[in-house]
């Protein structure tokens, strides 16, 4: 606040603006609560299933209920309804003869009504199916680049370690750069304006500005992933890594820009227009009959069954379209923003931080490390929450309860060597297995078939 009202104080307006830009930038990147700009993306509600159905139903806000209230055809529909539900109920009490003849020439039947009500079902039905199974397939998409990139970090902090930190550094800032470029141009974002954004920041020097402005928004995240190649190559090289290692990074690098491609391919694969103008022409028809049909009837439940039916109908509609472009700033978007706040702070951690004291303290904990005790682990509940010991002085101190002595691993000797191991005999065996830390292995599991030498 100190440094905000001294520059504007001091300041001209056009840079005082851009000051002001990026700092609401900042705020909103480093806290997902931010409201001072549009930048806070839609998060995916956590909910408790165990609220009920009343509490849950009620529900407004974080719903389709909004979206539903808004839309121009709900209310268009239900005002046709409630005009020919007053007039017939009027002219039927005017004169219930000619109303009863003339029903029979204007009335609606239910089972021809009930056709194209089937019809428009089966179809909603269908379309809300496929958006969701598309917005499954994006999810996991994204979830595989972000978790790519996490792993490419790791991998490199693993065999390049501290040796060529500039490297690493420079590695990290292009993955980041490159997942940024790749999601903003899939959410619609003006590229130019998310350049000079990024150059700000300090994502982009000149050279690779000028480089990327020379291509279309579509290949500049490969030609990041490029430089990402490049550079990681040079840091294996200065770091004396074997060749060997070299084919599983850049398998990584190849599967994290098959994701990018993939999510950037089904973005440009609707479902096609002509199935969604049929399902909408069909809506709009089905929504007209039921507003003539229930406003004939002599019920005067007749409104409110038509208002939740056509809730339903269009806040399908609704969510369905929300769901087939899950990079918006809709309810049920996902929380783009948020995901690469974290991807990054998750890269400069591995990238930049050390063990506590240094590899030396590595080696003195690592000395003095003792064997795990089974016994803490299977008296601890995960599922309570550890409460505080109450004291009571007037109480008598209560006899400690006796707790069933566990059985111990079987002891080896010392020096005891790898090969050895694969000799041991069926108690020991048995011993392992059974009070291993991951819990009783057993044969025809989806355990790998070295487990057994691996919990030994």
């Amino acid at each position: 606040q100190d440094v905000r009202q001294r520059v504007d104080s001091g300041t001209p307006s056009p840079l005082r603006e851009n000051l002001h830009a990026s700092w609401r930038l900042r705020c909103c990147r480093a806290s997902p609560s931010c409201q001072l700009c549009p930048l806070a993306a839609a998060m995916t509600l956590t909910y408790d299933t165990k609220q009920g159905l009343f509490v849950t139903a009620l529900r407004c806000t974080h719903t389709v209920v909004p979206n539903v209230l808004g839309s121009f055809e709900f209310w268009f529909f239900l005002v046709i309804h409630l005009l020919v539900f007053g007039v017939s109920h009027w002219y039927r009490r005017f004169d219930a003869d000619k109303f009863k003849e003339h029903e029979k020439t204007f009335g609606l039947d239910w089972h021809s009504v009930n056709v194209i009500s089937g019809f428009t079902t089966f179809f909603e039905v269908f379309y809300a199916n496929q958006c969701y199974a598309r917005y499954l397939h994006l999810y996991k998409k994204a979830n595989d680049a972000f978790t790519g990139v996490h792993d490419l970090c790791l991998y490199l902090r693993i065999f390049v370690g501290g040796k060529e930190r500039g490297y690493s550094r420079l590695c990290a800032r292009y993955l980041l750069l490159a997942i940024m470029l790749h999601l903003n141009q899939v959410r619609g974002r003006d590229s130019e304006a998310e350049l000079e954004e990024l150059s700000a920041l300090g994502y982009l020097k000149d050279l690779e500005l000028s480089a990327l402005r020379k291509l279309s928004p579509d290949h500049r995240p490969g030609l990041v992933l490029t430089w990402f190649a490049g550079v990681s190559e040079k840091a294996f090289h200065h770091s004396g890594c074997a060749h060997q290692v070299l084919r599983p990074f850049f398998q990584k690098m190849i599967h994290l820009h098959n994701h990018l491609k993939d999510i950037t391919d089904t973005m440009k694969l609707p479902v096609p227009f002509q199935c969604f103008h049929l399902l909408c022409t069909m809506v709009i028809m089905n929504l007209l009959l039921w507003a003539l049909s229930m406003g004939l009837t002599d019920s005067y439940y007749s409104p409110f069954i038509y208002f939740c039916s056509s809730f339903i109908f269009v806040g399908m509609m609704e969510l369905s379209s929300a769901l087939a472009d899950p990079f918006g700033d809709d309810e049920v978007d996902f929380p783009v923003d948020d995901w690469i706040r974290q991807c990054a702070g998750l890269v400069v951690e591995v990238t930049e931080m050390e063990y506590p004291g240094g590899y030396e303290m590595m080696d003195i904990i690592a000395l003095g490390e003792q064997r795990i005790d089974l016994s803490v682990i299977r008296n601890f509940s995960f599922m309570q929450e550890p409460q505080e010991p109450q004291h009571h002085h007037d109480a008598k101190p209560e006899a400690p309860k006796t707790m069933p002595k566990p059985v111990p691993f079987p002891s080896y000797p010392a020096d005891r060597s790898d090969s050895s191991m694969n000799s041991l005999s069926q108690s020991e065996t048995r011993g392992l297995l059974m009070h291993s830390p991951r819990g009783p292995l057993q044969r025809g599991g989806d355990q790998h078939p070295d487990s057994w030498r691996n919990c030994a």
